[in-house]
């Protein structure tokens, strides 16, 4: 009976994807161990989620992409994780560009660094931390 389960389940759960989402994956055989790399799910339209994974199975970096004339162009938020699995980095991009927050951590989770972007360049306040959470540097840019 927990067999039956099981598979109504997964086939409820494929049911309700629908044929909207498409997926590719690049799958990577090392000795006897094969393992995804990259995920291509296709959201609807021409926006595509890209996921990576390091060899550990833990999610290297994500984001979603809008497809232009068969070139990826990121947009929205991107993150990239360490090996550990702790967030390393997180970008926000519009048209390809970076443009909103900007972070990143230290491998022990400590704030990095911290700014924003305008249309790819740098703006506004942007701090820089050490490990332990102390300024090193800080400053504010100016848009021309």
């Amino acid at each position: 009976m927990r067999q039956f389960m099981i598979i109504t389940l997964g086939i409820m759960t494929l049911i309700s994807c629908g044929e909207a989402e498409k997926s590719e994956e690049l799958v990577v055989e090392i000795g006897n161990k094969v393992q995804v790399s990259k995920e291509r799910i296709q959201l609807g339209g021409d926006t595509v989620k890209i996921i990576t994974y390091h060899s550990n199975f833990k999610i290297n970096f994500q984001g979603k992409v809008v497809v232009v004339d068969g070139e990826d162009v990121k947009e929205g938020v991107w993150t990239t994780t360490y090996s550990s699995g702790k967030t390393w980095s997180l970008n926000t991009f519009s048209g390809g560009l970076k443009h909103g927050t900007y972070k990143t951590w230290h491998p022990n989770g400590q704030l990095n660094i911290s700014g924003n972007y305008t249309l790819g360049v740098a703006s506004g306040y942007w701090q820089f931390m050490d490990s332990t959470g102390y300024v090193t540097r800080e400053f504010h840019t100016t848009q021309q």
